[in-house]
């Protein structure tokens, strides 16, 4: 025990080269036990090694009274004078970058041969054959020159099996596989692995259990997992209390109905229904259906429709259809949107073009989200962003009640476009506070004329706090939302914030810079989440004042 007891003790070391003048790697000396020092002197041999000297080797290793001395010879370095391959497809050694130049009278570079063969077998392991092996043989050495050619050996070709999925009446394992990239009958790729717990992950409605397993049997691939089912359909609801700007008397009640069915059927798809009243007799209604893997295809298909009543002022209503691609942490969708808008009531001034019009709106976009929370809910860490661009033809209809040579100013069928930026980003800061960021911009535009049926809606809970939900009408904006966050628990949290907004609206010719700022809370009751939110607004049209101050109340229940 006490001669254990010395070799484990820390002691004065020396690492001298022979042949130094070949290596920039210089003398090494310090203190280190018996066990760092033989590693260290094997970790600048294997560096040796990486740098062409083929020939470098440990000359003396030893203990010197109380010193531990090592000499290593460094060797002569090596150039490639050739390597050929055997058996490697073409495709393989492209996408692994492998030139025959750079093999041909240049350094031998272990680092980069190694890197090399890693290429080859993760290509290999991405194309059906996890057992693949490659060999340099016929290695002739002349001088200081060498040359090899590197055999590749693929083994047997591997096939995805069916997926075993636990329990099993809580998914279709179809479905499944075609949203993990898994599908039966299809070569096995290593890369999925790394991509099916992320994955997974990021389905509302489940949880992987514990480690993936997989196994291997007669050319077959099988994987399998159990999973958590979570309880993913919600139903909320939120209640408002505004102040009556309409009379400057008592409050006004606000609040809308949220409805979301998660994995339809047992195959991922999504059901929504959300209907809200904003302001006295003005509502929102919007139905959603997303249709994932199509045909067990990458690509999914969504129908939305969303109609909101202004007062009674205007009616519009929109209809689209997006096609979508899932890849990674990546959606990239495609939309054909067919907007109207009518008018609900008639101007007084039948001799001047009015702030809202009837009109038709065909459009094309696309659109591009990334996600990379690591909590749906209550993300500690990590980063959202999207664009969004859509473009089509306007058809404005006149108004028969209104003169028609109003409309001889203007063009009848503008081209419009629509666009949007933005993300998030989640900073654990230490412990439970957590930074949060969000920035969004968005513009309508037409080389005409906008109306106030065409422009953005900003305010509310989910928006610009402070303000009304869809108080604001914007033609462009910019918005920072800001909040600290005390996480709780992944479903609970407080938190205090401050918006800021930049908007333009060029129908009425305004600017401004709204903000609000404010509290709340989110907390977890076991069969949902309560949530509460205070906050005052300031801009042009209202005041810092209590008495303009916003309370929201919300209750989301899971089933």
């Amino acid at each position: 025990m006490q001669a254990n007891n010395g070799l484990a003790q820390e002691k004065i070391y020396q690492i001298d080269f022979a042949n130094s003048s070949k290596t920039t790697i210089e003398s090494k000396s310090g203190k280190a036990d018996s066990a760092a020092f033989v590693l260290e002197v094997q970790n600048i041999k294997n560096r040796l090694l990486s740098e062409g000297h083929l020939l470098a080797n440990i000359d003396e290793l030893m203990l010197v009274g109380d010193s531990l001395l090592a000499v290593i010879n460094v060797g002569d370095t090596y150039n490639w004078l050739a390597l050929g391959t055997n058996n490697i497809p073409e495709e393989m050694l492209s996408r692994a970058g492998y030139r025959k130049r750079d093999f041909k009278q240049t350094e031998f570079s272990g680092k980069s041969f190694n890197r090399l063969i890693t290429k080859l077998l993760d290509n290999a392991a991405d194309s059906g054959y996890p057992f693949a092996s490659f060999q340099l043989v016929e290695i002739e050495v002349e001088k200081n020159n060498v040359k090899g050619v590197l055999n590749y050996e693929p083994g047997p070709v591997i096939y995805y099996d069916s997926l075993t999925v636990s329990p099993q009446n809580f998914i279709k394992t179809k479905f499944l596989s075609s949203y993990l990239g898994t599908k039966e009958g299809t070569l096995f790729q290593l890369k999925d692995l790394a991509q099916i717990e992320s994955s997974i992950n990021k389905l509302p409605y489940c949880q992987l259990k514990d480690s993936i397993q997989l196994s291997f049997k007669n050319n077959l691939g099988n994987i399998k997992f159990n999973l958590i089912p979570v309880k993913a359909n919600k139903i909320d609801a939120l209640i408002g209390f505004l102040p009556n700007q309409k009379d400057g008397k008592g409050l006004l009640v606000t609040g809308f109905v949220n409805l979301q069915l998660q994995n339809l059927f047992k195959s991922g798809k999504e059901l929504s229904f959300f209907w809200r009243q904003f302001q006295e007799q003005s509502q929102e209604l919007l139905i959603m259906y997303k249709h994932p893997n199509l045909l067990r295809s990458p690509m999914g298909i969504s129908l939305g429709f969303d109609l909101l009543k202004q007062d009674t002022t205007f009616l519009n209503s929109n209809f689209n259809i997006e096609g979508f691609y899932l890849y990674k942490k990546m959606e990239i969708s495609f939309v054909t949107a067919f907007k109207s808008s009518r008018t609900l009531s008639t101007p007084a001034d039948t001799l001047q073009l009015p702030l809202v019009a009837d009109f038709n709106i065909q459009q094309l976009g696309v659109r591009a989200a990334y996600n990379g929370l690591d909590n749906r809910e209550n993300p500690l860490r990590g980063a959202l962003a999207f664009i969004d661009f859509q473009v089509g033809n306007k058809q404005i209809k006149k108004n028969p009640n209104i003169a028609e040579v109003v409309y001889d100013s203007i063009n009848l069928n503008p081209i419009q476009l629509e666009a949007g930026i933005g993300g998030e980003i989640n900073q654990q800061l230490f412990g439970p506070l957590v930074f949060h960021l969000d920035l969004t911009i968005g513009a309508v535009y037409n080389n005409d004329q906008l109306f106030a049926n065409d422009l953005i809606r900003l305010g509310g809970v989910n928006s610009l706090r402070g303000f009304n939900d869809l108080e604001l009408f914007v033609s462009s904006y910019g918005l920072a939302r800001i909040e600290a966050r005390l996480i709780i628990n992944p479903a609970s949290r407080l938190f205090v914030f401050f918006d800021q907004a930049m908007t333009k609206n060029k129908v009425a010719n305004i600017s401004d810079q709204p903000f609000g700022f404010g509290a709340g809370m989110m907390l977890d009751t076991g069969q949902g989440n309560l949530q509460l939110v205070y906050a005052l607004g300031v801009s042009g049209q209202q005041s810092l004042s209590l008495t303009q101050s916003k309370i929201h109340i919300g209750y989301v229940a899971r089933f």
